[in-house]
């Protein structure tokens, strides 16, 4: 992680931007936390120049605090892509945008299809 790097997310509908290498330490630590067996699964990469797209798989039972979720011991699985810019060999800013909704329809928050 590059000692400047930027995180750029949506977070409630806002642009979230969070900056230095704790940004993402942070942010994964958040999902381990809240997600016991947290699994990242790269599915699918793309990258030209200094820009790299990432499809990822991600999951596992929310066991912990998740977005403001108590615990609901529910198994969650969902897709997230990442832009990521690359500098100096170092991941230097990323933009995330993950499935929210369908994770709030597996916590049971919002209802799910049908």
């Amino acid at each position: 992680i590059h000692p400047d790097f930027v995180r750029h997310q949506l977070v409630d509908g806002r642009l979230n931007d969070r900056h230095g290498p704790e940004a993402i330490t942070g942010a994964v630590e958040q999902l381990h936390n809240a997600l016991g067996g947290f699994y990242e699964r790269i599915d699918a990469v793309i990258a030209e120049g200094d820009m790299v797209a990432v499809r990822v798989n991600m999951g596992g039972t929310h066991q912990g605090e998740y977005r403001g979720v108590a615990p609901t011991g529910n198994e969650i699985a969902y897709q997230a892509y990442r832009f990521i810019r690359v500098a100096d060999g170092k991941v230097a800013e990323m933009w995330s945008l993950g499935d929210d909704y369908s994770v709030m329809q597996q916590l049971g928050v919002i209802p799910g299809p049908g």
